[in-house]
């Protein structure tokens, strides 16, 4: 009797993903001038295994607001252990021209993060 492969019905070899990461607060000053940079910081969790990096983000600009998404590689090809692995990211942008500007980070499950800046 010869044994006969079903397929692999289980996950094989490393996996390699994309994922949205969640944006846990914005940081930014509060005003800046119409000819100042603007630095704003997006902080959060990327993972707690240390499986998964910071890939990219996207931001979009238009008008008054500047919207980001933030994602991450997951990459469980290496060793993956219990370790806090935190977003730290600084944009840097042109000043607002439209006064209030509306930051905002898309999260995952449609829950986002706000904050305003003025143009003085």
């Amino acid at each position: 009797m010869a044994l006969v492969s079903c397929g692999e019905w289980w996950t094989s070899g490393p996996r390699h993903e994309i994922f949205q990461i969640k944006v846990d607060s914005i940081v930014v000053a509060d005003s800046v001038g119409p000819n100042d940079t603007l630095f704003i910081g997006l902080r959060g969790i990327i993972t707690t295994d240390a499986c998964a990096s910071f890939d990219h983000y996207d931001r979009v600009r238009t008008g008054g607001t500047i919207k980001y998404t933030v994602y991450g590689l997951l990459d469980d090809s290496k060793l993956c252990v219990a370790t806090l692995v935190l977003l730290r990211k600084t944009d840097t942008v042109l000043a607002p021209q439209v006064n209030p500007t509306v930051i905002t980070a898309n999260n995952p499950g449609g829950l986002s993060k706000t904050r305003t800046v003025l143009v003085k």
